[in-house]
């Protein structure tokens, strides 16, 4: 038994707390600092084993103007046809030049050869260039005169007479008319060709066109007159009565020479 009176034992007991409690605070650092060690060692990394880096999409995605990664450049492509082997090893064919001594190829036409303007020939009028042409007109004769159509061919309307057209081509309407003989004689040496040739009739104070009948006594031109021979046709156009004080005969043989002009007052009545 401790003699010790109650005030000499305070100090001693308050001394052994302050040391329990100091070698506590030890022991628990003690235990802290091993569990971290241990933990630590309990999962080490595994050596070369990259820890990953957190980045932003920015980083990882390449921008089109960075510069490309330098390394080597492939070489350019070359021509199959030119570098390919032939079958079986064979070397590659070498390209030939060519024939024009290596002149680059032109689409360009080739300039004609010199032609002898005499030995051309000329292209063919068409009909329709033919109308367009514009043709004079000859100066007028009366209905009795010849006129000169072309050198060695003159034209005449030999007769004249006033009849009641009968209707028969279609559009054709029957009534007073007028039919008349156009006469052309050849005076050249060689046939003179007919079958261009085309009438026409103008009446009244406005040159209105008279329509051409079928019927009636109206025949074609000939195909051609002969040297110094003649050729006649009959022709029927429709003219009202009180029209024909001045009427007006178109001949057009061809459309190099004048239009022949017959020009007068036409009979009123049969007879």
């Amino acid at each position: 038994m401790d003699a010790r009176t109650p005030e000499e034992a305070a100090p001693r007991s308050a001394g052994r707390k302050v040391i329990a409690g100091v070698l506590t605070g030890g022991l628990v650092l003690a235990l802290g600092i091993g569990y971290l060690v241990s933990s630590q060692a309990a999962t080490p990394v595994a050596e070369g084993t990259p820890t990953p880096a957190l980045s932003s999409p920015a980083d990882s995605t390449a921008s089109p103007t960075d510069p490309a990664p330098e390394g080597p450049t492939a070489p350019p492509p070359t021509d199959a046809s030119s570098t390919a082997p032939a079958a079986g090893g064979a070397e590659p064919a070498k390209e030939t030049a060519p024939a024009n001594g290596g002149a680059e190829p032109t689409d360009e036409p080739a300039a004609p050869a010199d032609v002898d303007p005499a030995e051309a020939e000329e292209p063919d009028t068409t009909d329709a260039e033919l109308a367009a042409i514009e043709q004079p007109v000859s100066e007028p004769v009366t209905l009795e005169e010849s006129s000169d159509v072309a050198n060695g061919l003159t034209a005449t309307v030999s007769s004249m007479e006033p009849i009641d057209a009968e209707a028969f081509g279609i559009g054709e309407i029957a009534g007073p008319a007028l039919r008349f003989v156009i006469t052309v004689e050849n005076t050249t040496d060689e046939a003179v060709s007919l079958g261009n040739s085309v009438v026409n009739v103008e009446y009244g104070p406005d040159s209105l066109p008279a329509v051409q009948l079928t019927g009636s006594g109206a025949t074609e031109f000939p195909a051609t007159v002969d040297a110094g021979e003649s050729a006649a046709t009959t022709l029927v156009f429709s003219i009202p009565a009180d029209e024909r004080d001045s009427i007006r005969i178109l001949l057009n043989v061809e459309a190099s020479s004048p239009i022949a002009a017959f020009v007068g007052a036409a009979p009123v009545k049969e007879g």
